[in-house]
């Protein structure tokens, strides 16, 4: 037998955020706030500038933050900063309710070839599903709790039923179940995924080219 080589170690800390989904993301963000609030960045910049901007002089003092949120190049923050200030992506979701599951939604973590993806990963996903959904991943009463999975299956009454809700849920159970059979090797499964990715709308007007770009981009990245 082969003497197994050594592993690498693996780099401490997150392993670095795909620049493309980053960009997505936070370009998806934006839109949803910019639907939600009817303004553009120019005015969101406004609403939302620290109390020591000059309203009057507004103009001048902007830092064009927004206009870089628009464009996907820097991340709003969603942690309190040194001082005490708080982020400014829980700012804008207390006054549009809504707009953090941008941010935060496995939709970008599910979709980076990079990111390691586990069963108890993909198993908090599931369970974040609302019960209908959730029952079609999850047993609701296992008989032994090492095994809660509903047995692995991408056949095609499945799919259609996740692909038939049009829905950001149903969109982030087809990612599960592509990452998932990429984990169980189930290359014949992974085919008949990506076809129903292929087909899968969500429909939110607000984010529509953002989950274009996303599905073009899984596409290009698993469906090899």
């Amino acid at each position: 037998m082969t003497p197994l080589q050594p592993q690498k170690k693996r780099s401490a800390g997150r392993p670095k955020e795909n620049e493309l989904l980053r960009e997505l993301k936070v370009k998806t963000w934006f839109n949803a706030v910019a639907e939600a609030s009817g303004k553009t960045a120019y005015e969101l910049e406004k609403e939302f500038s620290p109390s020591y901007v000059d309203k009057g002089k507004f103009h001048k003092q902007r830092s064009r933050l927004w206009e870089k949120y628009r464009t996907g190049k820097v991340v709003p923050t969603m942690k309190e900063t040194k001082g005490g200030r708080r982020p400014i992506a829980l700012l804008v979701e207390e006054k549009y309710p809504g707009t953090l599951q941008w941010l935060t939604s496995p939709l970008w973590t599910l979709a980076d070839p990079e990111a390691e993806i586990t069963m108890d990963y993909l198993r908090t996903v599931y369970e974040s599903f609302e019960p209908k959904m959730r029952a079609l991943f999850i047993q609701e009463k296992p008989e032994n709790r090492l095994f809660w999975r509903v047995p692995f299956s991408a056949n095609k009454s499945l799919l259609e039923d996740i692909v038939s809700k049009e829905s950001v849920t149903g969109f982030v159970g087809l990612l599960c179940l592509m990452r998932e059979s990429v984990l169980l090797q189930e290359e014949s499964f992974l085919r008949l995924i990506i076809q129903s990715l292929r087909k899968s709308k969500i429909n939110v007007n607000a984010i529509s080219n953002e989950i274009i770009n996303l599905k073009k981009f899984v596409l290009k990245t698993f469906a090899k």
